[in-house]
């Protein structure tokens, strides 16, 4: 092997461990409009509020907790961290198990703080499409 074939090797592999150990990392960080919307609930914390534009999301989570008599769902993201998910434009089943929720963040609500959410106000996302990962009975 030459050396410039060597070199060409050895940048090579250097590529493909970068990729591999740091674009994960990259690919779960939240978006820029998502970190902006999370800036703003920290700083008003304990406050419902409404943010002026909704911000496209796509958040992962077990369902914790039916509210609003069907209508919405208390769910627990991987993180331990949780929200509110308004599902009644959707209609459908009831849903058990784990899912990814689509939809728009539209704020942070504390109307429900004193339920299973513990204490804490939460991000309110008005769903608008969900996909089952696992159900209830098979976790």
């Amino acid at each position: 092997m030459t050396q410039r074939t060597g070199f060409i090797v050895f940048f090579a592999l250097a590529v493909v461990i970068v990729t591999a150990f740091v674009w994960p990392d990259v690919a779960n960080r939240p978006a820029p409009a998502e970190r902006a919307a999370i800036g703003a609930v920290a700083e008003r914390a304990g406050d419902d509020t409404m943010f002026p534009e909704p911000v496209p999301v796509a958040w992962e989570g077990d369902v914790v907790g039916v509210m609003d008599g069907g209508q919405a769902y208390a769910v627990e993201r991987t993180d331990d961290s949780r929200f509110y998910a308004d599902v009644s434009m959707l209609g459908g089943d009831p849903l058990d198990g784990e899912y990814r929720f689509s939809g728009d963040w539209t704020g942070t609500t504390c109307a429900y703080r004193n339920t299973v959410f513990m204490g804490q106000c939460v991000p309110e996302m008005t769903v608008r499409s969900v996909e089952p990962l696992r159900s209830g009975e098979n976790r």
